[in-house]
């Protein structure tokens, strides 16, 4: 489960705002949205977007250029591309990559209502909103769908009881704790993303690993009779090497005295 969010080490920017613990709350609410909306087809690629839109950010402040940078930093970066591709979805799809891009910008200017991207792009951009409760000033108006309103007591939860969990390779297996705690139930993760090879750990080209067979019985009459032929039996004879020759003295040699003068170095 700790892999459906980046690690710490990931983001360009260190950062309690934007950093891990703001990606793992966007995150359950992307999946509470995509149940919501029945929009099971976008799983994957909601799954995607979310893991990739703040990873490039090099500011907590205004910046409508780093939802741009990380599709720059997913096309130079084979690490990113595989991680997507072990969780179901194309490192280029082009929906995922635009939404992202377009994230941080306002509705205005993307220009994309009522376009094939749109309901990705809602998505994303309200499970991002609902964590601005971080900051206290959510406007829930402001938010696209009626199920995205609905959330906002829930959002508010959720930020109040996991903004001092250590942030870390188990942190979102702990969020996703304190989530389904609050909700009563488990959190509803897309059948796209648990049935992806990541999940599931079918790795492919790993070999099957070896059964090996138990110990043969032993009969302990069997073994008794053993031991006792062993003490019985004569030893077989051993044959005596040839003693070796002994080497001739070696001759004295006397030492050579060294001429006077300075050393030299090798």
């Amino acid at each position: 489960m700790n892999a459906l969010i980046p690690h710490p080490t990931d983001f360009a920017h260190p950062s309690r705002t934007h950093g891990q613990g703001h990606v793992a709350r966007v995150m359950i609410h992307a999946f509470r949205l995509i149940e919501a909306t029945g929009k099971a087809e976008e799983g994957a690629r909601l799954w995607g977007a979310v893991y990739l839109h703040d990873l490039a950010r090099t500011h907590d402040g205004f910046d409508e250029v780093h939802g741009r940078d990380a599709v720059l930093r997913v096309n130079e970066s084979t690490d990113l591309q595989d991680r997507l591709v072990a969780h179901g979805i194309a490192s280029d799809d082009p929906s995922m990559l635009l939404a992202v891009m377009m994230h941080c910008l306002p509705d205005d200017h993307s220009a994309y209502g009522g376009k094939p991207i749109w309901p990705l792009l809602a998505l994303l951009k309200d499970a991002n909103g609902l964590d601005r409760v971080r900051f206290g000033d959510l406007e829930k108006s402001y938010l696209r769908s009626e199920h995205s309103r609905n959330m906002a007591q829930f959002a508010q939860d959720l930020y109040s009881q996991t903004r001092r969990i250590k942030e870390g390779p188990n942190h979102f297996t702990e969020v996703l704790r304190v989530a389904e705690k609050i909700l009563g139930k488990p959190v509803p993760i897309p059948a796209q993303v648990l049935a992806s090879p990541a999940m599931t750990r079918k790795v492919k080209g790993a070999k099957p690993v070896k059964q090996v067979a138990p110990p043969a019985k032993v009969d302990p009459k069997a073994a008794k009779a053993a031991a006792r032929g062993a003490k019985t039996a004569a030893p077989p004879p051993v044959q005596a090497r040839p003693a070796a020759k002994a080497a001739p003295p070696a001759r004295a040699t006397a030492a050579k005295p060294r001429p006077k003068g300075r050393a030299t170095a090798r």
